[in-house]
């Protein structure tokens, strides 16, 4: 090896080196809640429709202020040492969609390869990196569209989170709930109700698991997205005012000691 690939090669090694070291040490800041987490929003047009993409052109940070919010409450409320742990804001619209998630049943290489698509997609729409410590991406369908196509995601440590929603005026602030349900699973939570019903599960999903009598809970716990009524009955709520942050999760993203 010539002298000059020798030193390329030294040099690419010490960037990854401290690429990686950056990298972990940022996860570590976030997770253990060291400083204020940076959050952009950005917006996609799902459907490509014209009235989607006028909804979301009317949108601005007002829009999105009642995420930033509650969280910051919730952490007040269980003593999280930050005056204003979480910052949010509306960044840029992206123009081309996430990679499509794998079908259920995907093989582990199919998963992995989803997953390395997924950021690179990340890594190559974002703009703003430098001021962000977590980026949503909002993918907006017209309400008359019922073929929203995938679930919503949120990835530990990967910092990055994917809400299918619809463009209206009054499913915004169940949009804004699942944008805070998957920011928190960037930091450990996870969710809390049955796979298959969509049930919150006891005790961790519901807000109040002492109340007596249990039913009807009067507010969803986030993790679980819905406010048990009957055992057999849940509904979503309609906005941050019906939801907690239930003991548990607050255990599990760092902000009570268990």
């Amino acid at each position: 090896m010539s002298l000059w690939k020798l030193i390329r090669l030294t040099v690419l090694v010490g960037a990854l080196i401290l690429a990686l070291q950056s990298t972990v040490w940022k996860s570590w800041q976030l997770s253990h809640w060291q400083r204020p987490v940076w959050v952009n929003v950005h917006l996609l047009n799902g459907d490509g429709e014209a009235s989607t993409q006028h909804y979301m052109d009317g949108l601005t940070n007002a829009d999105f202020a009642d995420i930033e919010t509650f969280l910051n409450e919730q952490a007040a409320d269980y003593g999280l040492p930050l005056d204003q742990p979480i910052h949010l804001a509306l960044d840029s619209q992206v123009q081309v969609l996430p990679p499509p998630q794998p079908e259920p049943g995907a093989s582990a290489l199919a998963i992995m390869w989803w997953s390395l698509e997924l950021r690179w997609w990340h890594w190559w729409r974002v703009d703003n990196r430098e001021h962000s410590d977590v980026d949503l991406f909002l993918v907006l369908y017209g309400p008359e569209n019922l073929q929203r196509p995938q679930h919503a995601f949120g990835i530990e440590k990967l910092w990055m989170g994917v809400v299918y929603g619809y463009a209206s005026k009054k499913l915004g602030e169940v949009n804004n709930v699942i944008l805070a349900h998957e920011l928190l699973h960037n930091f450990g939570a996870t969710d809390k109700y049955d796979p298959q019903t969509l049930y919150p599960a006891y005790p961790g999903g519901f807000a109040q698991p002492e109340q007596q009598p249990l039913l009807p809970q009067r507010q969803a716990e986030l993790m679980a997205g819905r406010i048990p009524l009957t055992p057999q009955q849940a509904e979503i709520p309609d906005d941050l005012s019906q939801v907690v942050i239930g003991k548990t999760t607050a255990e599990e993203i760092g902000w009570l000691v268990p």
